[in-house]
């Protein structure tokens, strides 16, 4: 019925300098994501032999995921949402870092507990017959407008059932323990599978632990107020030609400069940790696609980031 507002959100697509800058870039994060599914194919080779062992190739094939989703923000010219993703990819490579780093396999396993607690809330939240639900279902009813009444599920108390069952397993003994003692001294706070065993109670104390503050800096702070739709208005509105304020355009491709060789560093350097902490045989391999990836790719958008002024 209606085609969109060609000043509010252009249908023809960038051209010149700009279309080709983009579409190189897409075509770096493609190589990136091209090689990730090789990494997480040679972690799977090696068949998981504990319960530990399958959280760093669902980090790893998270953080795939995002970039390939970063990809078809950057061919499309959808910068903006392309940095909420960039901020979660990044959230993404920080657990996989973590992980890696030592205590693997505690580690791990707070990873999984923390999970499973978390599940284990929101399932609770609708067992019939509980003052939680009972509130729930007030909630729902003045509250609420497509789901104004809140159903009962048959199924609720069996799931809950399974779902404790699996965290009292004895392979989460000492990491049980812990969450359990982290929740009873924060209490209202959500808790962050990192921070058991440890002081990391943020994604900056992540950060700061990991010494990538540098990327917590460009590509996680700038970037919260995108994913949580606050103070955007500094790059909603931008002077026009006769210094007045104008709404940007939507797909505009702006700032597609600022966070495209952090985006390359971050997905090789958690390449890199795979390969080194858990695919050991496939370091010369590794070796030889990230010298050619700088040098296809990363050195010649560095270089043109210094030349095209449009973005």
């Amino acid at each position: 019925m209606y085609k969109p507002v060609e000043d509010i959100l252009p249908l023809n697509e960038p051209s010149g300098r700009v279309k080709a800058y983009l579409d190189l870039c897409a075509d770096g994060i493609e190589a990136v994501v091209s090689y990730g599914t090789h990494v997480l194919k040679w972690e799977l080779e090696n068949l998981p032999k504990t319960e530990a062992d399958t959280v760093a190739p669902v980090l790893l094939r998270h953080l795939i995921e995002i970039l390939d989703s970063i990809g078809a923000c950057y061919r499309n010219s959808m910068i903006g949402p392309s940095k909420i993703l960039a901020r979660s990819a990044l959230e993404t490579s920080f657990s996989l870092h973590y992980l890696l780093k030592e205590d693997t396999e505690r580690r791990a396993l707070c990873f999984k507990v923390t999970e499973l607690f978390r599940k284990l809330a929101v399932t609770e939240s609708y067992e019939p017959g509980t003052e939680r639900f009972k509130q729930l279902k007030t909630t729902f009813k003045n509250h609420a407008r497509l789901v104004p009444d809140l159903p009962e599920s048959p199924f609720v108390v069996k799931e809950i059932n399974a779902i404790q069952k699996e965290i009292d397993l004895p392979i989460y003994d000492e990491v049980r323990s812990e969450y359990l003692r982290v929740k009873n001294s924060k209490k209202g706070n959500e808790i962050k599978w990192y921070s058991l065993f440890s002081k990391n109670g943020s994604i900056v104390d992540l950060a700061t632990v990991l010494n990538k503050y540098d990327f917590y800096h460009v590509l996680y702070k700038p970037y919260s107020e995108a994913t949580h739709a606050s103070r955007l208005s500094s790059e909603a509105f931008l002077p026009d030609e006769n210094g007045n304020a104008a709404l940007s355009q939507i797909r505009s491709p702006k700032s597609a400069r600022d966070h495209i060789i952090f985006l390359f560093h971050m997905a090789i350097e958690a390449y890199h940790a795979m390969i080194d902490k858990r695919i050991p045989s496939k370091k010369h391999e590794h070796t030889a696609w990230a010298l050619w990836f700088i040098h296809n790719y990363a050195d010649r958008i560095h270089k043109l980031n210094r030349l095209v002024k449009d973005l």
